[in-house]
């Protein structure tokens, strides 16, 4: 899978403690097989849709920034969006992949 993503010798640059974080997170994600498998088709349901629960969260969360910053989000802002969305989904991915361990894994004792 690796060898899909970087080269041999970028592979030797990177760190001891990087690529042993690198092999233990390859070793996790192929013993959690369901990440991998199809999900069935949604089953109608009478709850709230999700575009309708997302709006709303988008909403909140444009007020909570004209309140932190006196101005909505708009384009040439002095910022590059490009830059703020990657590092917005590194975040996310971070955060997903701690949810799906946490739900798989009981909690360990002692923590």
């Amino acid at each position: 899978m690796l060898d899909q993503i970087m080269t041999n010798e970028e592979w030797a640059g990177l760190s001891a403690e990087t690529r042993h974080k690198i092999n233990m997170w390859s070793m996790s994600f192929t013993q959690d097989r369901d990440v991998v498998k199809p999900q069935p088709a949604p089953v109608h349901n009478n709850l709230p849709a999700a575009w309708d629960l997302v709006i709303a969260d988008m909403m909140a969360r444009d007020q909570f920034g004209l309140q932190k910053y006196g101005t909505h989000l708009q384009p040439f802002n002095g910022r590059d969006a490009l830059i703020d969305l990657y590092q917005e989904l590194l975040d996310a991915v971070v955060y997903l992949r701690l949810a799906i361990y946490e739900r798989d894994n009981p909690k360990v004792s002692g923590i």
